[in-house]
Parts: C-alpha cells; sequence; structure tokens
C-alpha cells in the first residue's frame, strides 16, 4: 500500500513488486515494499496495513479491512529469487496478519521467512489522535525473532513509532529497538526521522520525506548510514503504482515497482 495518506476503510489491495536487490539488503532490511523503499525504510511511525506486519505491527490495527499483496524480488547481486504473500484482517479495533516468503531459486523451493502478527487499536480520538499496540513472531534466515510494538498519534499530523526485536531462540540476545518519529504538513509534505539502536552493532538513522503533488501523485526520498532512496507513487480510482530506487554503497543499485488495487469503498 502506498505510503501516502490512507483513510480507515475497508479494503482489498493486491501488489506485485519485482525488485532488483542485493542480497545483503533486499532480503534483511524492512523495507519489502517500494513505499517503504523510497523512505530508506523509515517507516515505523506511518506503517498501515500489510506494510505494518514487519515495519511496525501495531500498525495492522490501523488498515483496512481486508488487505493482501504478492511480492517478487530478484536480487541484482547474484540472480536469487523471491515471492512473498501478505495478508491482513481487521475487524473493528483488532487486526491480525501474515507473511511468507520463499527463496525461489533454489532446487527445490527453499521455504525460508514466514511471520504472525496482531495488533490492537486500545484508543482514538474522534478528530485525531490514536494509540495502537501490536507483536509479531517471525522466521528469518533460520531464527526466530519476536516484535513488541507500538504506533501512537499524540497530536493531529504527529505520529510516534517503536518496535523492540529480540531473538526468541536466544534468551541471552541483545534486543533491537526502533523508535521513528512522523510529521506531516498541512501542505501535503511529512518528514520522518528513525533510529535503530543496536547494542551489539552501530547504530543506525534512517530519514524520509514524502509530498503529495495533488491528489494523484506522491513523490519519496530517504537516506540511512550507508544509502540514499528515492521514489514515487501514483493513484487513481482503486489503484496505485509504486515505484523506488536505492543507491546502496554496499551493493550497488537496487529497483523496486509494486502495483496494487483495492475493493471498490
Amino acid at each position: 500500500m502506498s505510503q501516502c495518506r490512507r483513510s480507515i476503510v475497508p479494503a482489498l489491495g493486491l501488489s506485485v513488486l519485482p525488485a532488483l536487490c542485493a542480497a545483503a539488503e533486499g532480503f534483511t532490511d524492512r523495507w519489502d515494499t517500494p513505499g517503504a523503499g523510497g523512505l530508506a525504510g523509515a517507516t515505523a511511525p506511518i506503517a498501515r496495513g500489510v506494510e505494518a506486519i514487519e515495519a511496525n505491527p501495531a500498525g495492522i490495527a490501523l488498515g483496512g479491512a481486508l488487505e493482501g499483496s504478492i511480492v517478487w524480488f530478484q536480487s541484482g547481486y547474484d540472480g536469487q529469487e523471491a515471492a512473498r504473500v501478505d495478508i491482513a484482517v481487521r475487524d473493528g479495533s483488532i487486526g491480525i496478519g501474515a507473511f511468507a516468503r520463499e527463496a525461489t531459486g533454489f532446487a527445490p523451493p527453499r521455504f525460508e521467512d514466514w511471520g504472525v502478527a496482531a495488533a490492537a487499536l486500545i484508543m482514538r480520538r474522534p478528530h485525531g489522535g490514536h494509540i495502537a499496540l501490536g507483536g509479531a513472531v517471525r522466521t528469518r534466515d533460520e531464527e526466530w525473532f519476536a516484535d513488541l510494538a507500538l504506533q501512537l498519534e499524540p497530536v493531529p499530523m504527529v505520529g510516534i513509532g517503536a518496535v523492540l526485536t529480540t531473538s526468541a531462540e536466544d534468551a541471552w540476545a541483545l534486543p533491537t529497538l526502533t523508535a521513528g518519529l512522523a510529521h506531516r504538513w498541512a501542505a501535503g509534505l511529512e518528514l520522518i526521522a528513525e533510529r535503530e539502536f543496536r547494542r551489539a552493532a552501530p547504530d543506525e538513522a534512517r530519514f524520509g520525506a514524502q509530498v503529495e503533488l495533488g491528489e494523484p501523485i506522491c513523490l519519496r526520498v530517504g537516506s540511512g548510514s550507508h544509502r540514499v532512496t528515492w521514489g514515487v507513487g501514483v493513484r487513481w480510482g482503486g489503484w496505485s503504482v509504486d515505484l523506488a530506487a536505492v543507491a546502496d554503497r554496499r551493493s550497488g543499485m537496487a529497483w523496486m515497482a509494486g502495483l496494487q488495487v483495492a475493493a471498490p469503498r
């Protein structure tokens, strides 16, 4: 789903995402959609629906009634391919989601990554403002992780997101905290700053900005410790197309594209 402003309405999404991602980045970082890719992954304060399953599970409670996506990746580094399916369902203030990703370049294919998440919207103000809590259990590269997530809007136009991630296998492993802040201006400009605090590795700061040019077009840029990104989203009716490029000094260029269709409102 596009990271541009959304309404909380019942929706059925279908996205197809071809991406040219280096193996070290495209299969480990949390920018599995072109919306997140265009923002350098700085999406914890703004993620909604299926895009929130990994970025910030609490955002599942803020998505549509039913959303789904089908994603395809290709590594520009070694040609590795992977397919991913996401689904998120929301009923009232409760949302659940699941994803499964499978590398297709192996014979036979190796089922690698999957996860389930749940979230609850515990408070919503009529004129803006909410608090959502969520959690997820997922496996990636044969290691299990657990996420505890928070997303809130203390005042209209300001979003805060936080995700605490720890190993579900090693009780002595040090957790990782990702915290972000987003501010949306009346002119359609949204600025996002996010920091990942790692106890066993250097911290990483990520920054993103997106601006709506009228109703249908959204432009995005982002930067991280070793990458710069940019992207564009175009919407008309129930359709949206999102494109993103990632220039990473460690793994080169990556390109991402997504197509989404939503059920009539």
